[in-house]
């Protein structure tokens, strides 16, 4: 509908901004643009405000640096690459651990498990000579033995001890 304080000046230019964003809504062009932004603004603050759990979950990242956060999954989480190491872990803080297993289970398990198809599937080593600690310990609290060695065939001793520069 036209309005009819336009001349015939004004209707030959052709339609006005706000004619165009939507005719007879009085909005204009810009007011929807703005409009957008603003809303737009708002989507991003609400997603830097309602930021996701301080430890992951399912579907989460994994949070890395924070102290005290537990990363929790339902089912085993799984790296794997082909080339290099798997998973890496360092510490440079005295008394810490480069990688820690813990199995809170109430049926037991491992706290550390590793198998290899052709090499070692849990090695231990010092590389300062000088250093006098032993390349494992073990502490054991329970019942059963500190260690357990078991060879599976007869060609495999199950205990070989080698010293070398004694």
């Amino acid at each position: 509908m036209r309005r009819a304080n336009r001349n015939n000046d004004d209707l030959a230019a052709g339609p006005t901004e706000r004619q165009e964003a939507d005719p007879g809504s009085g909005t204009s062009r810009r007011a929807v643009m703005v409009g957008a932004a603003a809303g737009l603004a708002g989507l991003v603050a609400d997603s830097v405000i309602s930021a996701h759990p301080a430890g992951a979950v399912n579907g989460f990242p994994v949070l890395l640096g924070k102290s005290g956060i537990l990363n929790s999954a339902i089912a085993t989480t799984a790296v794997s690459t082909t080339k290099g190491n798997g998973l890496q872990g360092a510490t440079f803080s005295d008394g810490g651990s480069g990688v820690a297993g813990i199995d809170g289970s109430t049926a037991g398990g491992s706290g550390v498990f590793g198998t290899s198809t052709a090499g070692i599937g849990v090695e231990a080593t010092i590389s300062d000579p000088e250093n006098s600690s032993p390349a494992m310990s073990v502490t054991n609290y329970g019942k059963g033995p500190g260690v357990m060695v078991l060879s599976e065939t007869a060609a495999s001793p199950a205990v070989r001890v080698s010293m070398k520069g004694a």
